[in-house]
């Protein structure tokens, strides 16, 4: 009949000392192939003693008895894991030689390297634009305080750091996009295998970063007063065409500056009354419709005549090189000039357009947002489709246009 084995307790473990004379002495046994060992370096190590078909072997666990992860209760559960793997005819030695070579590989897959390789993936479908903007502010934020660290030893406390600097320097926006790329390099992480959970999980929401502070760019909401400011563009000179029409149509199509002034001929279909922005010029990175009114088409036409109008042409090439569109900064300074400082920029446009088309109430809510290039707030909505509302958008930008021309050959009503 085998001996029976009292399981071990803490006190047994506690007094356990390596005996040189009785090296019998030297051994605890818990049962089911788990014992203790003393050493004669003072160490005491948990071992798991096994049989996989003739032979017999044995493994050590890698925390000993009276460090972290060594405790009696550690070591049972350890030995449940072992047994585990012998059912399974696997041998634990060789299961814990794999598992070292993972976590080596773990601690070589840095951040950079993970960022690296996130950034590559997406290179080809991604726009330049929507590129860069990650790219930039992957350096500028994540690398910094991350480049060096396993990606496994990313966690949310590192991820929150990194991310508070923007934040503090009062750059929501910046610091909200780190968040969102350093949880898509998580992900792209966790697809390799290389962690298990994305770190800035528990920082999302209103909990995490202080929300984004939206920039209501100076413009005006009355009609006099928009009135006044068309005559004054009706008269400004420069003598370079582009800054002039440029000024004449941005208030008609209300889009960002930056896309009427990189907007090339081939974009145009006067004829069919629109304009294709395509999706790397625009700031959601999709491709955008702008139906055209006869009276941004009257002025397209007639700037035509004076730039040269090839499909890859700008339409508002810079005085001093062609191959360059005008700034942001002349328009802003024509505005100035005009005595607008403070009161009205480029930009402003779009919220002036929001406002007075808002107040007309003769279109729905979600023309004007589509109008603006906003898209859908409630994603569940469906995917942004650059038809929507496409008939409705038209009747109305024509009415824009009949709008602002009635502004400027009479006084407005009081309704509007």
């Amino acid at each position: 009949m085998p001996k029976q084995i009292v399981p071990l307790t803490n006190k047994a473990c506690q007094k356990l000392k390596y005996n040189l004379k009785e090296k019998k002495k030297n051994y605890l046994r818990d049962g089911h192939g788990l014992y203790l060992e003393a050493l004669p370096t003072g160490r005491k190590v948990w071992r798991y003693e096994y049989r996989l078909g003739k032979k017999k072997s044995r493994i050590t666990k890698p925390q000993d008895y009276g460090t972290p992860g060594g405790e009696l209760s550690e070591a049972r559960l350890w030995r449940e894991q072992q047994s585990q793997l012998v059912k399974q005819e696997l041998h634990p030695y060789q299961q814990a030689k794999l598992a070292q070579a993972r976590q080596a590989a773990i601690q070589q897959n840095t951040f950079k390297k993970v960022a690296d390789e996130w950034l590559a993936h997406h290179k080809s479908s991604w726009s330049p634009r929507h590129y860069q903007k990650a790219e930039g502010i992957v350096r500028r934020v994540l690398r910094p305080s991350l480049d060096d660290l396993a990606i496994s030893d990313v966690g949310t406390a590192e991820v929150l750091a990194a991310i508070r600097v923007p934040e503090k320097a009062g750059k929501f926006e910046t610091a909200h996009k780190a968040r969102e790329f350093m949880s898509q390099i998580a992900k792209r992480a966790i697809v390799l295998q290389l962690i298990a959970v994305d770190p800035t999980y528990p920082i999302r929401g209103a909990e995490g970063l202080k929300p984004t502070q939206s920039k209501n760019r100076p413009h005006l909401t009355k009609p006099k007063e928009v009135a006044k400011l068309l005559r004054k563009i009706d008269l400004y000179e420069s003598r370079n065409p582009s800054v002039i029409y440029a000024l004449k149509i941005l208030p008609l199509v209300f889009t960002r500056p930056g896309e009427l002034r990189c907007a090339v001929w081939g974009e145009f279909d006067l004829d069919g009354a629109r304009w294709d922005i395509p999706a790397e010029r625009m700031k959601s990175d999709r491709e955008h419709v702008v139906p055209l009114s006869s009276q941004v088409i009257e002025l397209l036409r007639e700037l035509s005549l004076c730039t040269h109008n090839s499909a890859d042409a700008l339409l508002f090439p810079s005085a001093s090189d062609k191959s360059k569109p005008i700034s942001d900064a002349t328009l802003s300074k024509a505005l100035r000039t005009m005595g607008y400082a403070g009161r009205q920029v480029p930009h402003g446009f779009r919220h002036t357009a929001s406002t007075l088309l808002s107040a007309q109430q003769k279109f729905s809510p979600d023309a004007i947002e589509m109008q603006l290039s906003h898209g859908h707030k409630d994603r569940i909505r469906g995917v942004y489709n650059k038809w929507e509302y496409l008939p409705e958008r038209a009747q109305m930008m024509q009415f824009w246009g009949d709008y602002l021309q009635t502004l400027k050959i009479r006084r407005p009503t009081p309704a509007g």
